[in-house]
């Protein structure tokens, strides 16, 4: 069975959106924000990447009866580079879900976020002279009930 739209907004309804390894997922999963201070703007950037992340759709086209991609959960993490206006300098798949069109809409739905308001100053440089990078994760759960889910973003 192949999860579609509906069943995806469904499940995605209680608990958190993050993939969090070894956490319990309830009604409420309590998380220490506050020993990160960009924090903020990471979940920002989660949001609007969430907002153009279409793989629901986009699996349901490709495999509409779960026959050729299976029911496996899939990740992809990628890394980004955003320049210090919010604009996306460059992004490229460090880990691929084994699924060439999961990985691009991974992309595609960065390139379609962006820019990204207001990152701080501060991550500026830390890696890359001039850019901000982080790590950036895609969650697909197809087994059991399904989910898409994000991973918290490293710095």
């Amino acid at each position: 069975m192949v999860p579609s739209e509906a069943e995806i907004a469904r499940a995605m309804g209680s608990g958190t959106q993050d993939y969090l390894r070894d956490v319990d997922e309830g009604e409420e999963t309590a998380l220490n924000a506050k020993r990160w201070v960009h924090a903020t703007f990471f979940n920002r950037v989660k949001e609007q990447v969430r907002s153009h992340w279409k793989v629901a759709e986009e699996y349901q086209r490709r495999d509409p009866t779960g026959s050729i991609y299976g029911l496996q959960d899939r990740l992809t993490l990628v890394h980004v580079q955003l320049r210090p206006d919010g604009s996306l300098a460059k992004i490229s798949v460090t880990k691929s879900s084994g699924i060439d069109f999961l990985d691009e809409t991974a992309v595609d739905a960065f390139k379609d976020a962006q820019p990204f308001p207001n990152p701080p100053r501060q991550l500026v440089g830390r890696q890359t002279p001039g850019l901000i990078d982080f790590d950036f994760g895609f969650h697909l759960t197809v087994s059991g009930v399904p989910q898409v889910r994000f991973l918290r973003y490293r710095m």
